[in-house]
């Protein structure tokens, strides 16, 4: 629902933007709220506090445990402390509830990529599709690039970091790749 939404966002903003020490105030370990169970998990999160966040994130996908954006935390908890492999079931999980969502496919295609035996053909479909959605971003273009540069196509590769640098306002870079 819209209030559900708002509260989450609300949540995830303090969460990120106020310095954790003030969120794990603001939000006292006995409030078992969805507001300050998803604020806390990120402050720790923040804090380094991996164990923390990871609690704070079971108890909410014990509530929900489909919960696309309680399951995106999770994979980026993981990520964010080299975690790869425990991150990208998470992501996959994701991108199957939000098909249609162009910024979780690109940070799915990256996970693909950290792997140690990447899967270079399901990272480029992922970013693929990122890059289709969002062509402004210049991370999914990177990350494209660099699928294709591991697959030695060379010609898509300078597009995808062509693009790159055009979407990071570097217009010298991009005539350096043609």
């Amino acid at each position: 629902t819209l209030n559900n939404m708002q509260v989450r966002m609300r949540a995830k903003l303090l969460g990120f933007i106020q310095k954790p020490e003030v969120t794990l105030l603001q939000f006292d370990k006995k409030d078992r709220s969805l507001t300050a169970r998803y604020a806390r998990a990120i402050a720790y999160h923040t804090l380094s506090r991996t164990a923390d966040a990871l609690s704070e994130i079971d108890s909410l996908l014990k509530d929900s445990p489909n919960d696309p954006y309680y399951l995106e935390l999770k994979g980026q908890v993981f990520s964010e402390t080299g975690r790869h492999s425990e991150a990208l079931p998470f992501y996959k999980k994701v991108v199957k509830l939000l098909p249609e969502n162009a910024l979780l496919r690109a940070e799915y295609g990256r996970e693909i990529l950290a792997q140690d035996m990447p899967d270079y053909n399901a990272a480029m479909k992922a970013l693929r599709f990122s890059t289709s959605r969002e062509p402004q971003n210049p991370t999914s273009w990177q990350l494209l690039g660099q699928a294709y540069s591991a697959l030695n196509q060379k010609g898509q590769a300078a597009l995808a970091y062509a693009e790159t640098a055009l979407y990071k306002n570097k217009p010298q870079e991009a005539i350096q790749q043609t």
